[in-house]
């Protein structure tokens, strides 16, 4: 169902995009979570409003869920952060988003060099 999932989360309306968000999450898995993500990214480029908003925290929700569960590049990790720092029209994550950073460093101890 994932393809159909994916396809989605570009649908005009609003409720169904937001739906298949949320069905993506019950969906992530440590093998998809990486593929997943990268998708997502890709529609906070083109997203607008509450629905990039609504992307950007469903990202980090994946990705930190259960303390980093499914995460398995913390590198990986850090940069899709910094991708979203960058990102335009997203500040009311700017807090969730260096927490995440620091979080992750003070976890992670590989990561500090990077």
């Amino acid at each position: 169902y994932r393809p159909l999932v994916l396809a989605c989360l570009s649908d005009e309306d609003v409720t169904i995009r937001t739906r298949a968000l949320d069905l993506l999450t019950g969906m992530t898995t440590r093998k998809n979570l990486r593929e997943l993500v990268t998708q997502l990214l890709r529609h906070v480029d083109l997203a607008t409003g509450e629905y990039k908003s609504d992307l950007v925290a469903k990202i980090i929700e994946m990705c930190s869920g259960e303390k980093y569960a499914l995460l398995v590049d913390f590198e990986w990790y850090l940069d899709v952060l910094i991708t979203l720092a960058y990102s335009q029209g997203i500040e009311q994550h700017g807090d969730l988003i260096s927490g995440q950073i620091v979080d992750v460093a003070l976890r992670v101890l590989p990561v500090r060099a990077y």
